[in-house]
């Protein structure tokens, strides 16, 4: 099951479904199987922390994941800084999406 949460921002304008699709065929492409993927939308200051946290590291990031993955089966949390997304998207002339 793949599930979207947000923590201190908006939860971002996308298609779940699409997006449900896209990452499924990816790891069939793979042979694998998706289990529990959580997307955490969250604040720069929210992924700081965790990058502080359970990275020691002090700098902000624009994603951080972690691997539950257990034999063919894909695991994991996957924190999105999405201030950081956009601020990266503007530096490399490339839109937020």
């Amino acid at each position: 099951m793949i599930s979207y949460y947000t923590e201190d921002v908006k939860m971002p304008t996308f298609s779940k479904r699409k997006m449900n699709a896209w990452i499924k065929a990816v790891a069939k492409k793979y042979d694998k199987n998706v289990g529990e993927v959580a997307y955490i939308f969250c604040s720069d200051e929210k992924i700081l922390e965790v990058n502080k946290q359970y990275l020691q590291h002090d700098y902000y990031t624009d994603i951080i994941t972690f691997d539950y993955c257990e034999k063919n089966t894909l695991n994991g949390d996957i924190f999105v800084g999405i201030e950081t997304v956009a601020s990266n998207a503007e530096q490399f002339g490339s839109t937020f999406e």
